[in-house]
């Protein structure tokens, strides 16, 4: 029943991991999501175009030097959650074959 845990290629674990390391960016996008324009947006704690001003792009490159409003600060997290969904797409179809790895 467990022998496919206990194999020599340490898939399984790799799997896990991988998926783990997916999920712990899934909620740190979703929190940035939620989060960035109350922080940093035009009308935020600390705005970015404060930042951009005060420090030169050598000492902190960003995107947002090339171009920043509300609307692209909530698409850059949205565009990441979109990349980092497919990790559990793929989880999704392991799943459906059996957990065979």
């Amino acid at each position: 029943m467990l022998e496919g845990l206990y194999n020599d290629s340490y898939s399984l674990t790799r799997f896990i991991i991988q998926r783990g390391v997916g999920l712990s960016y899934l909620i740190a996008f979703l929190v940035a999501l939620n989060q960035f324009k109350p922080l940093v947006g035009e009308n935020g704690l600390y705005p970015v175009r404060r930042f951009i001003n005060r420090i030169p792009f050598k000492k902190s490159p960003s995107i947002f030097y090339w171009k920043y409003s509300d609307s692209f600060s909530q698409s850059s997290p949205g565009a990441a959650l979109f990349c980092h969904f497919w990790p559990f797409l793929d989880f999704l179809i392991w799943a459906r074959s059996g957990f065979r790895c």
